[in-house]
């Protein structure tokens, strides 16, 4: 992975990440300024370190993005609904005056149900992806962390027989060093060596009888 980022650096989107992202999928009427802002608040929040996380990024922002506009559909439908019937209607103060009331809300939500619960359905669903995607971060960053940790482990186990097996060498070679050599077979003085001379080679019975 690559360095992690300073609080000041990770609310910068790199030139390179940018055009790696390429443009925002935002409708004519919507904010180009909050869409950027909500980015700057992800990448805030999550810390990208790599290319990798970089696009995870931009999933998620756009998924979030998603949602948002989903949330803002959801009550445009009831809004689109309102000034047909509007429309639609002879006397137009007396309509929005029902319409705008508690009662004339429920009534419009309950005949438009089909329409807000397919809405409600890709909401959901932008949600999911969402949300596995930050997992997707999180696993993939508890599996390089888990990594990291054995190597560290293994190193250090490693360094640590090494500096045994080194100890125990160096201490043989000071106990052989140290321990007292056998002396040498050396006659007292004025005792004679005693050597051992060649015994007379004995002949058999038979051979004295010749």
């Amino acid at each position: 992975m690559g360095k992690k980022m300073t609080k000041t650096e990770v609310a910068q989107i790199p030139p390179e990440i940018r055009e790696l992202w390429g443009e925002p999928p935002l409708l004519s009427s919507e904010d180009l300024k909050a869409y950027d802002k909500l980015a700057r608040t992800i990448i805030k929040d999550v810390a990208p370190t790599d290319v990798i996380e970089w696009l995870w990024i931009k999933d998620v922002l756009d998924l979030s993005w998603e949602v948002r506009r989903l949330r803002r559909f959801k009550i445009t439908l009831i809004e689109l609904k309102r000034d047909d019937e509007l429309r639609e209607s002879e006397n137009m103060d007396q309509a929005r005056n029902y319409m705008e009331s508690e009662q004339g809300e429920t009534e419009l939500f309950l005949d438009n149900l089909g329409d807000w619960e397919k809405i409600d359905q890709l909401l959901t669903m932008a949600e999911a992806r969402r949300i596995t995607v930050l997992r997707e971060i999180e696993r993939r960053r508890e599996s390089f962390a888990d990594r990291l940790r054995k190597a560290s482990s293994d190193l250090i186990e490693g360094e640590c027989e090494e500096h045994h097996l080194a100890s125990e060498s160096g201490r043989r070679s000071e106990d052989d060093a140290g321990a007292p050599q056998k002396p040498a077979d050396v006659p007292k003085p004025g005792v004679p060596r005693l050597e051992l001379l060649p015994q007379p080679r004995l002949r058999s019975a038979t051979n004295r009888a010749r």
